[in-house]
């Protein structure tokens, strides 16, 4: 019997299973940074901690660097594409 072995391998021969996983990492890290700078805008705008207009760069910015984390390190953000891609 075959070992199960998870579904984002970078140890794969085939190069296109390589560039799905980097692609579902870049895509998984993008809906982590949205869920995370979501949360993180509204603590903090309705804190007082920063203002409306400098929390949108935070929220930006929140989501371009996991959208970046998740295209390096691919298999720490490549299964949230398998949990939303059951519903």
């Amino acid at each position: 019997m075959e070992e199960d072995k998870h579904p984002y391998d970078l140890n794969k021969p085939s190069h296109m299973s390589r560039i799905e996983t980097r692609i579902a990492g870049f895509i998984g890290g993008g809906v982590a940074g949205v869920a995370i700078g979501v949360v993180s805008l509204i603590i903090a705008t309705n804190f007082g901690f920063v203002p409306l207009s400098l929390g949108f760069y935070g929220f930006v910015g929140c989501v371009v660097l996991f959208t970046i984390i998740g295209a390096i390190w691919p298999k720490w953000f490549a299964w949230i594409i398998d949990l939303l891609s059951f519903w």
